[in-house]
């Protein structure tokens, strides 16, 4: 039998950005690791889910006791940092600006 969940993807589309749909999922997923013994291991992070994903993973893990494995700094990375933009106090994948 499995001992871990293996978060292989996680994306809120860009039209539900910001609602707190993240917390919600994370706490769900992380409340049934607690209750099935589970561990939780990610896979690599793109530029922007490390930004936004990664502490919020750390403090799930922390709040509900469960072991998480995230990968090695060098691991981190799907795509790269020239491939996002600031704007405002976002950060947006170029595709997302420019279509």
């Amino acid at each position: 039998m499995k001992t871990h969940y293996q978060l292989l993807f996680f994306s809120i589309d860009k039209n539900y950005r910001s609602n707190g749909y993240s917390h919600l999922i994370c706490d769900s997923l992380f409340q049934e690791a607690n209750k099935r013994n589970k561990e939780i291991q990610t896979s690599t992070y793109t530029v922007l889910g490390k930004s936004y994903l990664q502490h919020l993973f750390n403090s799930y893990a922390k709040k509900y006791n469960v072991i998480f494995h995230d990968k090695e700094e060098s691991d981190y990375l799907h795509d790269t940092p020239c491939m996002y933009e600031m704007v405002g106090n976002k950060l947006l994948h170029k595709s997302e600006i420019y279509g």
